[in-house]
């Protein structure tokens, strides 16, 4: 009859297994109309936070600027931001205020951009259950730009299972970019982490952006293995792809690897 610990080992491995096969996944050819990656990352890196222990509670304002010159431009940026995170509830607002400008003749400034951009990202466990939502909200709007304003709206729901060492979720999303128009999003995502023996953990994180548009996913494994009580080595396998169709309708797929080994010190 088979012990405890070896259906243990046998539910990680399992688990492994399910990364693999999601990184096979190949999905549907979309058109596509921009190329910001970042903006879609951005909508699910919030996610990768895990909740607290109970009794455990972070919470901070930050406050910053920055300016930055040469012969013929000028930017300058304001920096506001709020993060408070607990056993139930975690919750990010970043607010961005920036203003570009040029020297078109000697000294006479035009100002070419004033972007102001909100984003509100929430995590939250549903009552006493192993259910959480997950929301997500940003707005740009710059007078001066080609789209003037960009919105990009996200809400959805997840499940945190044994005892949460794997997060699932699936958030719909919903973007409207004035002169460009508005387009719905599927984006699920996923979170694993646990140990598969005594000194080797593994750690993933992955999502997928799936839309009329173009279709995105991307995941990142990690192995920990424990030279010492505060000494890891670290190998990690990050994995991007991209497809869709350019204006002449060709199929188009990028793809982006890169591994990295390291070692960790924890003070």
């Amino acid at each position: 009859m088979p012990t405890l610990s070896f259906l243990l080992r046998l539910k990680r491995i399992s688990l492994a297994l399910l990364f693999y096969f999601l990184v096979q996944f190949d999905p549907l050819i979309a058109y596509a109309l921009d190329n910001d990656k970042e903006d879609r990352a951005r909508v699910v890196a919030p996610r990768n936070d895990r909740f607290y222990r109970p009794g455990t509670v972070r919470n901070y304002v930050n406050l910053g600027g920055e300016y930055e010159s040469d012969e013929d431009s000028r930017q300058r940026i304001l920096l506001l931001g709020h993060f408070y995170r607990s056993s139930k509830l975690i919750n990010e607002i970043d607010f961005l205020r920036q203003t570009d400008s040029s020297e078109t003749i000697k000294n006479n400034w035009t100002t070419k951009s004033k972007l102001y951009d909100f984003q509100l990202s929430t995590k939250a466990v549903l009552f006493d259950t192993a259910n959480y939502a997950v929301l997500y909200h940003r707005t740009r709007y710059d007078s001066k730009s080609t789209y003037y304003y960009d919105m990009m709206s996200a809400v959805g729901i997840g499940r945190m299972f044994f005892n949460d060492l794997l997060e699932l979720d699936l958030a719909v999303g919903y973007s409207d970019v004035k002169n460009y128009g508005n387009r719905f999003s599927f984006i699920p995502s996923l979170r694993a982490e646990f140990e598969l023996n005594r000194k080797l953990r593994f750690i993933a994180r992955g999502y997928m952006y799936l839309s009329e548009l173009a279709d995105d996913y991307q995941i990142r494994i990690r192995l920990q293995y424990m030279l010492d009580r505060k000494v890891y080595l670290q190998l990690t396998h990050d994995y991007d792809k991209r497809t869709y169709q350019d204006k002449k309708h060709r199929p188009i797929n990028e793809n982006h690897r890169r591994i990295t080994l390291g070692i960790r010190y924890d003070i």
